[in-house]
Formats: structure tokens, sequence, C-alpha cells
């Protein structure tokens, strides 16, 4: 094994999947991460969002994924002002954390023409580059969101309701364990959400976006931290709604890619990180330069 100082991001998670080797399900934690560092001679090297915020398949570290292990960060360790995090083994099921794009995207398509707003969608024409936000701000006020995921009266929605702040409540790591976890008073953040009627009832939907090439996946903790953070404040009249909108682009426009999930209601019972599951599924493409000539 390397040295104290040689330990990478990957390597700093032996001593704890050490605890589980000989196990299928397991769960190490939770446990402050400067504690963890302290107990196992590790350095403290300042990089706890990015070791214990694993957002994406892909930044999930080797040798977690060798393990069959998720990491998960659970905010504020009691009595300290620093993060606590825990690692949940379940053998050959870590994908049960992740939605995974090419397990879910497709290549038919559908193109959209919005019928409303098109002027307004012209000043996004106007600029050399377009951000993460742009897109998903021209999906929102073209009304593609609200076609794609078939609300009563299709139209743009302008601006969305976003949020960054600290939220506490309980899940189960996974179905198949019973323990469970308290995320106390960590930060989450809201990308986007909407009240709109879907058969006649009032339906909030919570919204992840991603332009990014490189990940080609989403914790599903992206979704259900927002959902458990907001959902005692939500009127049990209101089913909540959990969306991954991952946007890619081509010669043919801007790629919508609009992924619709479910997930027990948590009013009523504590959910399970992996309960959170794909619903349905649409594709469409907007082409903005054929719009606005």
């Amino acid at each position: 094994m390397s040295s104290p100082k040689q330990l990478g991001l990957s390597e700093m998670f032996e001593p704890a999947l050490l605890h589980m080797k000989n196990m299928d399900n397991a769960v190490f934690g939770p446990y402050s991460f400067l504690n963890y560092l302290r107990d196992n001679n590790i350095p403290n090297i300042s990089a706890t969002p990015e070791a214990i915020s694993i957002d994406s398949y892909e930044k999930l570290h080797q040798s977690a994924k060798d393990n069959s292990a998720m990491i998960m960060r659970l905010g504020q360790a009691p009595g300290s002002k620093g993060t606590q995090f825990a690692l949940v083994k379940v053998k050959g099921k870590l994908k049960d954390f992740f939605l995974i794009d090419d397990s879910i995207f497709e290549t038919e398509l559908t193109e959209y023409v919005p019928e409303d707003n098109v002027v307004q969608l012209k000043v996004f024409s106007l600029l050399p580059s377009l951000t993460e936000n742009s897109y998903v701000n021209i999906g929102f006020s073209s009304g593609l969101i609200s076609f794609a995921l078939g609300v009563d009266q299709v139209k743009p929605i302008f601006p969305p309701t976003s949020c960054s702040s600290t939220f506490t409540f309980k899940f189960r790591p996974h179905s198949s364990i019973s323990d469970e976890f308290i995320h106390s008073k960590g930060q989450v953040e809201i990308d986007a959400m909407f009240i709109e009627k879907r058969n006649n009832i009032d339906t909030l939907f919570i919204v992840e976006a991603k332009s990014d090439s490189i990940h080609r996946s989403l914790a599903k903790h992206k979704l259900l931290y927002p959902i458990l953070g907001i959902a005692e404040n939500v009127p049990l009249e209101i089913p909540i709604v959990p969306v991954y909108v991952k946007i890619k682009t081509s010669s043919m426009g801007i790629h919508f890619h609009v992924v619709e999930c479910s997930i027990p209601d948590p009013r009523c019972r504590t959910v399970a990180y992996d309960e959170l599951v794909v619903k349905r599924y649409s594709h469409l493409v907007l082409n903005l330069k054929r719009l606005c000539e």
C-alpha cells in the first residue's frame, strides 16, 4: 500500500473498503471525513468536496467501483463543522445508485417546433456560445420541457425557480439495507422546480439538468436529495416528480433527453436511494438556427 503522502483520492478509501471486504451488503459510516483521515493516518488534503462528492458514475473512485461500493455525502458531522460520509456496498448492484445515459437514451427523436415565444428565443441565437444555463432556459422558454412532461397546457415556463440551501432529512441507502441515514444540514442545490397541472392535478417537477459530454450518468442523489429536502413543505395532494434532463448538440440542433423518474412518496414513508427509477423518456431536438432565420 502507498504511504499516506502518496495516497490518491481512490486509495484514500481503502481502509473503509477493507471493513466491508467479505460482505455482500454492508455500510461503513456515517463517519466524519476529517476524523476518518485522522484515524487512518491520511493527510488532510483539503479535498472534502472532491473526494466525497460523487455526482456521476464516472466520478466514483476506481477502488469503490472495484468493491461495488457507493460513496455518499451526508451533510454536517455531529458536533463538528466538518462533513460526514458513508460507503454503501451492495454486491452486483452498483448501478442502482445511478441513472446511466446509455441504458436510457435512444437515437430515435422528435423535432420540437415551438408555437409561442419564438421571438424571445431569437435572443439566444445572438450569443457567441451557450452555457448550460442557457440551454436549460431554452428548454423552458420554448415550452419543450412542458411538452416532454405531458402537462395539460404546453407553454413557456420562465424563469423556473432554483434553490441552493441546507437541508436535513433521512433516507435508506438501499432497499436491501435496513439502515437509515440522516443527511444533516447539508448543502443541496435544485436546478429548477415548477408546478404545472397534469391530468388536471397540480404537480411539482424537480429538474436536474446537465450538458457536459464527459459524464454520461447522474448519481440519483442529485434528484433524491432535493426532493427529500423540500418534501415536508409540499402539500400531500401535490405529486412530486423527479426529472433528469441531458442536453447535447449536433448539426441537427439542440437535443434534449428528458428522463421522467418516479419515487415512492417520501411524505408517507422513508425512501431508499435506489427506489428512484426511470418512468418514461423523451428525445426532442430544437433547431434554434432554423427557427430564428
